[in-house]
């Protein structure tokens, strides 16, 4: 099984922020998203959580972070241990790497259309 962590961003606004997948990406390509990726071998997932914040979107600093308990997600045979956390950013600016293509800040309910 592999462990992952998913990070749903929110800013001032109670916007939350997505993502969208580059269109090389062998999986989803092209689709909406929010941060997530693999713990590393011995690696504690907060850990992840920080290192993921700052590859993929350039931040930092954040103001607070909740992590919920961990579930198992499963898709065909892949299945995933996967450890959710919420933080909220001050900075709404973000750096894209290779990953994705656009971000945008958007509405919960908007998101959720």
């Amino acid at each position: 099984m592999t462990k992952t962590v998913s990070i749903i961003i929110t800013n001032h606004q109670d916007q939350i922020l997505l993502l969208k997948r580059s269109p090389d990406k062998k999986w989803y390509p092209n689709k909406w998203d929010i941060i997530s990726d693999k713990i590393k071998n011995g690696e504690d997932p907060v850990k992840c959580f920080e290192r993921e914040l700052w590859e993929e979107i350039g931040i930092k600093n954040y103001e607070k972070i909740e992590n919920k308990p961990p579930y198992i997600y499963q898709e065909g045979k892949r299945k995933w241990l996967v450890h959710p956390y919420l933080c909220k950013v001050n900075n709404e600016k973000v750096k894209l790497n290779q990953e994705h293509c656009e971000y945008k800040w958007m509405d919960l309910r908007e998101a959720l259309v």
